[in-house]
């Protein structure tokens, strides 16, 4: 497992922080994203998302993505 520490994530973060956004599109398998949690009681809010499976539905709004995260402490 080479998950990023949190000290990393903090890092990667402010490196990133500028090109962030509320909403992502064109999510696809094994796609990795950083993600800060908007909950201030959090001392360390950086996750990471991992897609591990995307299905779309063209007839309807069932999309569905699969993911794992891992959290830091």
């Amino acid at each position: 497992d080479n998950t990023l520490n949190t000290l990393q994530l903090a890092d990667l973060w402010t490196a990133k922080a500028s090109s962030a956004t509320a909403t992502i599109s064109n999510i696809v398998k094994d796609d990795v994203i950083l993600v800060r949690s908007g909950q201030v009681t959090s001392t360390y809010p950086y996750f990471l998302i991992k897609v591990t499976d995307v299905t779309l539905t063209t007839s309807d709004n069932n999309d569905k993505i699969t993911f794992k995260y891992k959290k830091k402490p």
